[in-house]
């Protein structure tokens, strides 16, 4: 759990420096029906500076990935799940 949640922490700080940098400015969003979504320069800025920055950090996300995976396979199927049979 804590790879998970140590996961999220590193994007959101990633996408924190981003704004205290100025990489991205309230410009380089618009708002589409009520989603807010990057403009294309700002598009143009964010997945170059994530490709670079999530490089040294992939590998651990595809182990936690996998990891979720095998915790989810190996589990009981939830209640909700199961169906009674009559």
């Amino acid at each position: 759990m804590l790879n998970y949640l140590h996961t999220f922490y590193i994007i959101d700080f990633f996408v924190y420096e981003l704004l205290a940098e100025q990489t991205l400015k309230p410009a380089h969003f618009g708002y589409q029906q009520a989603a807010c979504l990057l403009t294309k320069e700002g598009r143009s800025r964010f997945f170059p500076a994530y490709h670079s920055a999530i490089k040294p950090t992939r590998r651990a996300l595809q182990l936690t990935a996998h990891r979720w995976v095998a915790l989810l396979m190996d589990a009981p199927n939830p209640s909700w799940l199961v169906k009674e049979v009559a």
